[in-house]
């Protein structure tokens, strides 16, 4: 019995030795945070958290713990990294506390250039009544160039004119609110001849293809912000070389009223010896963050056109950001 008391007394001791002892706690979890990008300093950006939210502003400063965001809509905030799922730059602005997506047809009017340029690398796809197709790139952040086609029926059973275009265009640097582009609307013509044979049959026979170049060079001057612009052009028309005697006016104007809506109206001026008038133009376009669509009416207006003529216009553009 004494052995067995010893033995349950030494038991008792040790236990209570080991209970004084510190007991090792358990690891902590390590949070996971993305890497800080401090070249998105001082740059409006769309930061996606693990709960689903989003939050857009400037992105003051930020360390391998938290983030210091200047909202648009709640003022400065502190996220912490930890919550991040990730940060991206967007192209914006800030209109009365909403933000509003950079708007993505802003180098261009319906047919008319603006000063404004593509960015390196991005590019976009328009069209017009189905047939005109055509796509522009930006070669830098200051030259782009674009060409297209236009797909006339019966261009090759006839002498219906196929059409191909070219649109290169320079863009001066500038940080002001005052731009400068040069460039030119060259189009190039294909019309074929025929020869019909006659026999019991008939056959018809290309002999030749009449190619021509005509088109316009141009420059103009941008007023304005890339949301609500003012552009004055001047340019001469040419045909196979020769240029015409004449300037052409270009006054267009545009004004992003709201997120998804704009009024556009680009207007030609042709002032000549023999011939005074021009083709004016105004109607709405509906902008999405890649994609805009045109809704317009055309009126031509020259000395000898007593009645007032319209036409509908409707032409879209998709813009591809930058190309990988």
């Amino acid at each position: 019995m004494k052995t067995l008391l010893k033995c349950l007394t030494l038991a008792l001791i040790a236990l209570a030795a080991h209970a004084q002892q510190p007991t090792t706690p358990l690891a902590t979890p390590i949070k996971t945070a993305i890497v800080p990008d401090t070249s998105l300093l001082n740059s409006r950006v769309k930061i996606s958290l693990k709960d689903g939210t989003d939050l857009i502003g400037i992105l003051q400063s930020m360390s391998g713990q938290n983030i210091f965001l200047k909202s648009d809509n709640i003022g400065e905030i502190t996220v912490d990294m930890a919550n991040v799922v990730s940060i991206k730059k967007i192209e914006g602005v800030s209109v009365n506390g909403q933000f509003w997506f950079e708007n993505p047809n802003s180098t261009r009017y319906f047919w008319a250039p603006s000063a404004f340029s593509l960015r390196k690398r991005e590019a976009y796809y328009q069209n017009a009544y189905v047939v005109v197709n055509s796509v522009t790139v930006g070669v830098t952040d200051n030259f782009t160039m674009g060409g297209g086609l236009v797909l006339i029926p019966g261009g090759g059973i006839s002498r219906t004119p196929q059409v191909l275009f070219f649109t290169p265009k320079y863009s001066f640097p500038s940080k002001s609110k005052v731009k400068f582009g040069i460039g030119t609307i060259a189009v190039v013509t294909f019309t074929p001849n025929y020869n019909f044979s006659s026999s019991y049959s008939g056959s018809l026979t290309r002999t030749s293809t009449d190619v021509n170049l005509t088109g316009i060079v141009y420059g103009n001057v941008t007023f304005g912000t890339k949301e609500k612009n003012f552009t004055a052009g001047l340019g001469y028309g040419f045909l196979n070389g020769s240029f015409a005697s004449s300037p052409v006016i270009n006054l267009s104007y545009m004004n992003r009223f709201s997120k998804n809506f704009a009024f556009v109206s680009e207007n030609w001026i042709i002032v000549a010896n023999n011939t005074t008038g021009g083709i004016f133009s105004g109607g709405i376009r509906i902008l999405g963050e890649r994609l805009s669509v045109d809704l317009a009416l055309l009126a031509p207006a020259f000395e000898g056109i007593n009645d007032f003529y319209y036409f509908p216009y409707v032409g879209a553009v998709y813009k591809f950001g930058k190309l990988k």
